[in-house]
């Protein structure tokens, strides 16, 4: 199995189904989330202190130093929520994306094709998820949680499908089960016939 990197929105499951990978496949998990906080404190003391266009500058260093240090063996990486898809600045954007996309296969996992029901799930899982406040800053002046979600998601979903291979919905799948139907495609990936790139996938 290749390496595998798993892009997508804030509650979208790259962490919990990153690490059911790691578990089914034998290969190490890296959250580059988790990296960058040990390096430079949480995410939302950061971006509060420096500004949104430095934690950009510095996630896409992040990346790139995982990708260099793993380049000789093979990880799941489950990148952070805006790396392939924010408007911070482009070119951390395209490059995170170009970056990702040479290192392995990149999976956007999303519950629905429908961006409205992704995003009633999508926000019910931030907000039982304890770690949000301290990882997860406001990436928006919208103070309604589900309408924000849904901004962001408008807005990304684009940029999440041109970064990644695959597309997957997940809807409300375990993680296991998720990560069962990813092993089964890059399987097929690496089977001698013909593979269609970039085709939603329902598990």
């Amino acid at each position: 199995m290749d390496s595998i990197a798993l892009v997508g929105p804030r509650g979208c499951g790259k962490t919990a189904v990153g690490k059911a990978l790691a578990f089914r496949s034998g290969l190490k998990f890296v959250d580059a989330d988790a990296v960058f906080s040990q390096h430079y404190g949480s995410i939302s003391d950061f971006c509060s202190k420096y500004g949104w266009d430095e934690f950009r500058r510095l996630e896409t260093l992040t990346l790139e130093m995982i990708c260099r240090s793993n380049s000789s063996g093979r990880i799941i990486l489950a990148a952070g929520g805006g790396a392939v898809a924010h408007n911070q600045g482009e070119q951390y954007r395209s490059r995170n994306a170009k970056l990702l996309r040479v290192f392995g296969s990149v999976i956007y996992l999303l519950p629905y094709e429908n961006l409205g029901m992704s995003a009633v799930i999508l926000q019910d899982r931030v907000e039982r998820d304890a770690s949000s406040a301290s990882m997860r800053p406001a990436l928006t002046d919208i103070t309604d949680p589900y309408l924000e979600m849904l901004s962001q998601l408008q807005q990304r979903d684009g940029f999440y499908r041109n970064a990644a291979h695959h597309t997957i919905y997940t809807a409300r799948k375990s993680p296991e089960k998720v990560a069962d139907g990813i092993c089964a495609i890059i399987r097929k990936e690496t089977a001698p016939r013909p593979v269609e790139l970039g085709v939603p996938l329902h598990l």
